[in-house]
């Protein structure tokens, strides 16, 4: 399990790329265009993965 300062850390390096990449000072403008080119923040992406992965161990062991 990923501990929520790790997370955050994660998300830090992402938006600062993000901020150099499209170069600007403004979190709107950063925040705009993660959501017009579908980009989720690594909390988001682990948070999704955590929970495919307990829908399938649910259902592996339900067949058991």
């Amino acid at each position: 399990m990923i501990i929520k300062s790790d997370s955050q850390s994660l998300d830090f390096v992402i938006n600062g790329f993000l901020i150099k990449f499209f170069p600007t000072k403004s979190t709107e403008t950063v925040n705009y265009c993660q959501e017009y080119f579908d980009f989720s923040l690594s909390s988001e992406l682990w948070a999704k993965r955590v929970s495919k992965f307990e829908v399938s161990f649910d259902v592996f062991l339900s067949v058991l």
